[in-house]
């Protein structure tokens, strides 16, 4: 049985076409749980007539709660919904194409459970109209964990989890963690196991209400909070030692120590700046980490 978290806020306006998209799959085994962080507007009551007309209601449970943060209410989903075996992100905007649970299914059902193991499916961003702009693609980028503590590759629409990984990120301080989906793409690369399909199984919308820093353009109140003194690098990354310091290995622990600022914070800028591999798929992006390191912001 699948749990599907989404986190819901002002978001009437592309509401239902998402929901239509999740009750729609080929595999039906879910639970769909929705955590409204506050709306302003009708998203409450969106979710509350859609459930009234579902044939088993049951299927749609809804809490209204004050505004947290769409990373701690994903948490907060993630502790409630404590039945099941696996566990999946819905943005609530999106689109999702039929089989998206179903292929997530086949390949996680194939493994080591006792492992955290996360799958990704393929996807596309499109504009408002859900007009396909391009394929999301990683190509042949060796994603690993020291990579990881600095960007991700993946995005949490697009994931599905495992009970060991959902047991592992609840031993967490959500408040410390800046980006669920960045914080489990350390999990699985740190001590892990993830599977980046190319199957296209999600359609993803930019519009000028998305949270999810798609564009450079997107990613400038990232920049501001840097300059304005949010160390969230240091912060999600002092979270992760505290929590999994014993399951790294000795490579991946150096790594980890540059990005604990209590000693040596101009010796370790030097070192991340100047470290030989690189930090992030993008060639521009790589440029702006590396700048920022230098003076101290990552």
């Amino acid at each position: 049985m699948v749990n599907i978290l989404m986190s819901t806020y002002n978001g009437e306006k592309y509401l239902v076409e998402q929901l239509d998209s999740i009750f729609a799959q080929s595999y039906q085994d879910f639970v769909l749980y929705v955590r409204d962080d506050g709306s302003m507007d009708q998203t409450v009551n969106v979710l509350n007539n859609y459930r009234e007309n579902l044939d088993n209601p049951e299927q749609m449970v809804i809490c209204s709660e004050k505004n947290i943060g769409f990373c701690q209410s994903f948490f907060w989903l993630l502790q409630m919904s404590e039945q099941g075996d696996y566990w999946t992100f819905s943005d609530q905007d999106d689109v999702w194409y039929p089989d998206k649970l179903a292929h997530a299914l086949e390949w996680l059902e194939n493994g080591n459970q006792k492992i955290p193991r996360m799958y990704h499916s393929g996807i596309v961003f499109a504009d408002e109209d859900m007009n396909v702009l391009r394929q999301y693609e990683i190509g042949n980028y060796k994603f690993c964990f020291q990579k990881a503590i600095t960007s991700s590759v993946f995005y949490g629409f697009s994931m599905m989890i495992n009970k060991a990984l959902r047991e592992e990120l609840l031993k967490c301080d959500p408040k410390q963690i800046f980006y669920h989906d960045w914080f489990i793409g350390m999990i699985v690369t740190g001590f892990g196991e993830y599977h980046f399909s190319k199957q296209v199984d999600a359609a993803h919308r930019i519009h000028e209400s998305n949270t999810s820093a798609v564009s450079l353009l997107g990613k400038l109140p990232l920049l501001k909070k840097l300059f304005t003194g949010d160390m969230f690098y240091e912060r999600q990354a002092m979270e992760f030692k505290r929590v999994y310091w014993s399951k790294l290995s000795k490579a991946d622990k150096r790594v980890l120590e540059l990005f604990d600022y209590k000693s040596g914070k101009f010796r370790k800028a030097i070192t991340k700046a100047f470290y030989p591999k690189r930090w992030n798929m993008r060639l521009f992006e790589e440029c702006g980490i590396r700048f920022l390191m230098l003076i101290g912001k990552i």
